[in-house]
C-alpha cells in the first residue's frame, strides 16, 4: 500500500510540474492533486525536496527499465531497436519530457543530479556504440561515440521541439536523418 500511495503522489507531482513548473509546485498543490491531506503526503514522501528526489529517481528507473528491456545478456543491443527506443520510446512521453526539462534546471546546481543524468546518457551512448560496432559502423570508438552523441542530441532535440509544436510531425523524419548519419560512417569491407 505504501508503494501505491507513493506512486500516486509522484504521479500527482509530475502533473503539477507539467501544469505549473517545478518552482511553483508546492506540497499543498501535490496533496490537492492527489486528493490527500498534506500530512499524509509528507508521511509517504517526506518534504518537497525528498519528493522531487523520488520523482527524479523514478524517471531514471523508467529509463533504465527501457534500456534493460532492450539489451539483456541473451539479447545484445540491436541498433534499429535502439533507434526506435530513442525516437519513439525514451523521449516520446510529453509529461516526462517536461519533468526532465525541469530536472535539467536542477542539475545545474547539483553535482549528484548531474552525475546521475550523465550516467544514464552514457549508458545510452554505450548501447549505441556497441550496436554500431557490432553492425560495422565507424572506424573507431571515438567516431562511434561522436555519432551516438549526434543521434541522442537529435532525438532529445526532436522531443524538445515537439513541446513547443516546432518539430517534424513525423517521428520518421529525424529517424531517417539518424540512418543517414549512420550510413555516412558505414565501414565497407
Amino acid at each position: 500500500m505504501d508503494e501505491q500511495r507513493r506512486a500516486q503522489i509522484l504521479a500527482s507531482l509530475e502533473l503539477c510540474i507539467v501544469e505549473q513548473g517545478l518552482a511553483k509546485t508546492s506540497l499543498n498543490d501535490v496533496a490537492a492533486r492527489a486528493g490527500l491531506a498534506r500530512p499524509l503526503v509528507r508521511h509517504f514522501v517526506g518534504n518537497r525536496d525528498s519528493m522531487v528526489e523520488l520523482l527524479f529517481q523514478s524517471l531514471i528507473d523508467r529509463g533504465e527499465a527501457q534500456l534493460e528491456a532492450l539489451a539483456s545478456e541473451d539479447n545484445p543491443p540491436n541498433l534499429d531497436h535502439m533507434l526506435d527506443l530513442l525516437f519513439g520510446g525514451l523521449f516520446s512521453n510529453t509529461a516526462s519530457n517536461v519533468v526532465v526539462s525541469e530536472l535539467w534546471s536542477l542539475a545545474r546546481n547539483s553535482n549528484d543530479i548531474q552525475a546521475r543524468l550523465r550516467s544514464l546518457y552514457e549508458r545510452i551512448f554505450d548501447l549505441l556504440i556497441d550496436g554500431m560496432k557490432a553492425e560495422g559502423y565507424g572506424k573507431s570508438r571515438q567516431e562511434r561515440r561522436d555519432t551516438a552523441f549526434c543521434i541522442v542530441s537529435m532525438a532529445y532535440g526532436h522531443a524538445s521541439f515537439r513541446e513547443i509544436d516546432l518539430s517534424s510531425k513525423k517521428v520518421s523524419a529525424p529517424r531517417r536523418a539518424a540512418n543517414t548519419i549512420l550510413d555516412s560512417i558505414k565501414v565497407h569491407s
